[in-house]
Formats: structure tokens, C-alpha cells, sequence
């Protein structure tokens, strides 16, 4: 989720985040690939549902930033995160992040502000690190993806070794990515859910 020591721009307490995805045809060769990086893992498989917020009168996404509230098994974990000016090869973003004791405490301080939920979308995660770098194995409705994050050196090795050049990084959000599909499609998107049945 943080890059750990790497901070940048003005808001001194911020960690900058730097990461790619990469898409795979299947977990079962992404999880074959990720080991054979020597990856060890670091938490287990767990499904995620997450809540992004909007407020009408201060806008989120038109500002450049996420707020998002991600419930992971027992954690529940307090996002804001905000765009870093410039163009990079990886996706880079400011990140401000907290655990916190109650999820369902916090939605409603939220809903009791002006903030309504704006999205919401949910995945099977499965943390791995080499070295300094953080490897998520990411299963969602939409597909297979492999997230790297960390020093963008470590990320472009890491993603040759998987069979990954820069012309295959995704920087989009899932969000991002589940509007383009729908736009292809002339549908409206909604949320990125797991089927009710495949949940816990």
C-alpha cells in the first residue's frame, strides 16, 4: 500500500506511492511467475471491499483524488490519495493512509459530513515481497491483474522478469478500467463486484 521511504511535494507527511499493473490470463500463471521471482509471501489471500467517497460541494474525483475506505477481513484501512504532477512511466501518487478500529464507524462519521459513496469494488488479494517490493496478485470481476509497487528500478526489473515490457504497464485504476470496458461495451458502469455466491 506505501512505498516505504520514499516522500515527495509538499505534504511532508504524505508517502508517494509508485506502482503498475499488469495483466494476467489467469491466477493460476500469475501466482507460477510470482514465485519463481523468489517472492515470499506476506498475507494471505483476502477478499477486500472497497468504498470510495465523493461530497457534491467539495469534489473528490474532479480534484484529483481518492478517499477510500477498504475493509480487508478484520482491518479496515482509511485512504486519501492525490495526483502527483508530471509525467512518469509508473503510476505515481501522493498516499495519506490509517488503519482504523470501527469501518462502519467511520462510513457514517462520512455519511454524517456530506460524503456519499461514489463507488465500490471488491477483489481477492494476495500480498508477495521481493526485496523492496510490493507484489499484490489482484482477482476481480474484471480479470487477473498483478500489481508492483516500489522503487520504479525494482518494479521495471521485476516486470521484465515476468515477461512485461513498458508498453504493457497499466496505470489506470480499476475504476478507470471498468469504465473503459463499459464504454466499449455502451453500457453504464457500476460497481466492481464479486459474484454474491464466490464471497465470504
Amino acid at each position: 500500500m506505501r512505498s516505504a521511504g520514499f516522500k515527495m511535494g509538499p505534504i511532508m507527511d504524505s508517502l508517494t506511492e509508485i506502482e503498475i499493473k499488469l495483466a494476467f490470463p489467469s491466477v493460476a500463471e500469475a501466482l507460477e511467475k510470482i514465485r519463481a521471482l523468489g517472492a515470499v509471501e506476506g498475507a494471505p489471500r483476502v477478499f477486500e471491499d472497497n468504498l470510495l467517497f465523493e461530497h457534491d460541494d467539495h469534489p473528490v474525483r474532479e480534484n484529483g483524488q481518492t478517499l477510500r475506505l477498504r475493509r480487508a477481513g478484520s482491518r479496515s484501512i482509511l485512504t486519501l490519495k492525490s495526483k502527483v504532477k508530471g509525467e512518469f512511466r509508473h503510476k505515481v501518487r501522493l498516499e495519506d493512509e490509517t488503519a482504523v478500529a470501527d469501518g462502519d464507524a467511520i462510513e457514517r462519521v462520512f455519511l454524517g459530513l456530506g460524503f456519499r459513496p461514489s463507488w465500490r469494488y471488491q477483489k481477492f488479494r494476495t500480498t508477495f515481497r521481493l526485496d523492496d517490493l510490493q507484489i499484490y496478485l489482484d482477482e476481480t470481476a474484471l480479470g487477473c491483474y498483478v500489481e508492483l509497487e516500489g522503487p520504479g528500478d525494482l518494479i521495471d526489473a521485476a516486470a521484465a522478469r515476468l515477461g512485461y515490457g513498458p508498453e504493457s504497464y497499466i496505470k489506470a485504476s480499476y475504476r478507470r478500467l471498468q469504465e473503459s470496458v463499459h464504454r466499449e461495451q455502451g453500457t453504464e458502469p457500476g460497481d466492481l463486484l464479486i459474484a454474491e455466491e464466490d464471497r465470504p
